[in-house]
């Protein structure tokens, strides 16, 4: 799969002057042509072209990594991502918290955002959402955090993940993953923060409105035409979710896989049916996203593949 020089713009938050101007200046990359003579790019130079976009923001200039080979390359931005990226999670962290504490919602938005916007989709996932709620609870425990101040986190975190979820909408094609709750239960924030890591490997998501009953999820999942059924469970009992989870198996095709995840599974193993795939973490979600037939490029965090 190749995307156009408009696409690679977006992908990489580079201008298309800028892409010019790395390959004719630097060589940093050497876009192949379609018959109208327009650039296309393939997944590796995407790729490449995230990987210097990312050490020339830590402070390289382009000129002296253009033309390194691309394992230096990664060699090089791993060994980076490993010396940054403790400190600056922990410091967001633990300004947003500040922030919450200190009523200052507005600057824990902008401390959100721009965590977001300077970290890859797993760590601003797994380093800041994950730790943050995990935070915002024990704080809520020890009495040390209001109830006005948790409904204020998270809101943010929401308006956050949907944000980011509705700029990455732009660039997504392909395979369609459907995302859902148990009927009764709403976890907006579980559902949007699979919905940002999925469209962050390239893959459409959709997330339909609260379902009463199960019948309901499997006829929404046919009209959707989906590829996958994604399942959050919140914190029920095995014993309740999984004759849930036989009923929908049941009423969707064989050929549809689902997936479960949420805080309902974590730290368990229940028994389930051929074909669902308990999402126990995001690198379990990661790895699940790549066995979807068709799917094209991974754009997020350098981590750019093509399918097959």
């Amino acid at each position: 799969m190749f995307r156009s020089i408009g696409a690679v713009s977006r992908l990489t938050g580079l201008s298309p002057h800028t892409l010019r101007a790395w390959e004719r200046r630097y060589s940093a990359v050497a876009p192949s042509r379609n018959q109208q003579g327009q650039r296309i790019y393939s997944a590796r130079d995407i790729e490449r072209l995230q990987i210097l976009s990312s050490l020339v923001l830590s402070g390289y200039a382009i000129g002296s990594i253009a033309t390194l080979s691309g394992k230096s390359l990664k060699t090089l931005r791993d060994q980076d991502s490993a010396i940054y990226s403790k400190i600056r999670t922990l410091d967001f962290r633990k300004r947003i918290m500040e922030g919450i504490h200190g009523n200052r919602a507005a600057e824990s938005a902008a401390l959100l955002h721009a965590a977001a916007s300077c970290l890859s989709t797993y760590d601003f996932l797994a380093k800041i959402v994950v730790p943050l709620m995990r935070d915002v609870g024990t704080a809520w425990q020890k009495g040390n955090l209001h109830f006005c101040q948790e409904h204020v986190i998270t809101r943010l975190i929401t308006r956050v993940l949907r944000f980011n979820c509705q700029i990455l909408e732009r660039v997504v094609s392909g395979p369609n993953v459907l995302l859902t709750t148990l009927p009764d239960e709403q976890h907006v924030m579980g559902t949007l923060a699979a919905s940002y890591f999925i469209r962050s490997h390239g893959v459409r998501t959709c997330i339909p409105g609260e379902s009463r009953n199960m019948p309901e999820i499997a006829a929404v999942a046919e009209r959707s035409g989906c590829s996958v059924l994604g399942l959050s469970i919140g914190n029920a009992k095995a014993t309740e979710f999984v004759p849930s989870i036989l009923e929908l198996r049941a009423l969707v095709p064989e050929s549809i896989p689902i997936w479960i995840g949420g805080t309902g599974i974590v730290g368990r193993k229940p028994k389930l049916p051929s074909n669902v795939v308990p999402i126990h973490s995001l690198k379990s979600l990661s790895r699940s996203i790549e066995l979807i037939p068709a799917v094209g490029l991974t754009l997020d965090g350098g981590k750019v593949r093509k399918s097959g």
